[in-house]
């Protein structure tokens, strides 16, 4: 987590449009971050579909767009893997493309297992999911 003035020079530095997709990426996230506290993510998995698509959709709802801005969220919310794919997830949703967390594990250099989760969307991992080929997919959410 970087110093709050460099944060906010690295915000006035982006266009209106990256601004808004940081604070929507933002509230999805710290909504992900409670929900994963408060709830199991079975809940939070039959959850994310009811999210209704916004009545105009975006022209350009990319999933680097959003995987982008969740990044930029996670510099103000400190949080791991699930907690992005969710936000990720959640962004798509609202702009009516349909994605899926999946779940997978490798084995560390120490010999024990490693988990991560990421986002898969159109047939491929989302940006962000560059490291997925390292592990094995254990399991995926319905898509959403």
């Amino acid at each position: 987590m970087g110093s709050l003035f460099l944060i906010t020079r690295s915000a006035l530095r982006l266009s209106s449009r990256e601004r808004r997709d940081a604070a929507r990426a933002w509230l999805w996230l710290a909504a992900a971050r409670i929900a994963l506290i408060w709830l199991p993510y079975g809940s939070i998995e039959r959850l994310v579909p009811r999210i209704p698509a916004r009545r105009r959709i975006n022209v350009e709802p990319s999933p680097a767009r959003y995987t982008l801005a969740v990044k930029r969220a996670a510099r103000l919310v400190p949080a791991g893997c699930l907690p992005q794919a969710i936000a990720a997830q959640c962004l798509l949703r609202r702009e009516g493309q349909p994605s899926r967390v999946v779940f997978g594990v490798a084995q560390d250099k120490d010999g024990g297992l490693e988990a991560h989760a990421w986002l898969w969307h159109d047939g491929r991992p989302v940006p962000g999911g560059e490291t997925a080929d390292r592990y094995t997919p254990l399991a995926a959410s319905p898509r959403s």
